[in-house]
């Protein structure tokens, strides 16, 4: 029985496709993934403001009664005491608002910073894949894993820690040298 001819071309842009189908599945959990601690750090950043608030609120209260009694005692003091506590109260809620507001606009650079180191990622993996071609997917995916980004990372590794990588053989060892690849002595 004669042997079915395999397309490689074929089989490689499957391949490439199903790396950038899961490089998207990547990106996608990885911008959930900053959105939820984005939503997080939101989240705890108005417990604190409305904790402020509430302290601030509390410490208006307080200092209100005071001036109170220091009015019965004093009434041309505390007229001054009110005036100031009320001149703060603004400027309180004025400092609480600009802080919600750098809040607000520091979320949306998070998610495009997130959204960024994500694409970056994925190119970083397609220019791995490119100089690296004819290699198998899941050896790529293992190599990209340890961190190497380039021909040029495999100068820190010598042929047995890469050997030590799961899914990692002779033969792949074979394949690195014949695309011109030099290892760590």
């Amino acid at each position: 029985m004669a042997k079915k001819k395999v397309n490689r071309k074929k089989q490689l842009r499957k391949q490439v496709l199903d790396l950038r189908k899961a490089g998207l599945s990547l990106t996608s959990a990885v911008v959930d993934k900053a959105q939820e601690v984005i939503g997080n750090v939101v989240d705890a950043t108005e417990k604190v403001v409305d904790n402020v608030v509430e302290s601030t609120e509390n410490v208006v209260e307080t200092m209100t009664e005071k001036v109170q009694n220091v009015t019965e005692q004093l009434s041309h003091k505390s007229k001054k005491v009110e005036e100031k506590v009320e001149e703060a109260a603004p400027v309180i809620e004025k400092k609480v608002a600009e802080k919600k507001k750098v809040l607000d606009e520091a979320q949306p650079v998070l998610k495009e910073q997130a959204k960024e180191a994500v694409e970056e990622s994925v190119d970083h993996f397609d220019a791995l894949a490119a100089e690296l071609e004819g290699l198998a997917m899941p050896r790529l995916e293992t190599f990209y894993a340890e961190g190497i980004r380039a021909k040029k990372d495999f100068k820190k590794w010598t042929e047995e820690e890469l050997l030590s990588l799961k899914g990692i053989g002779p033969a792949t060892i074979k394949q690195l040298k014949e695309l011109g690849i030099a290892f760590k002595d």
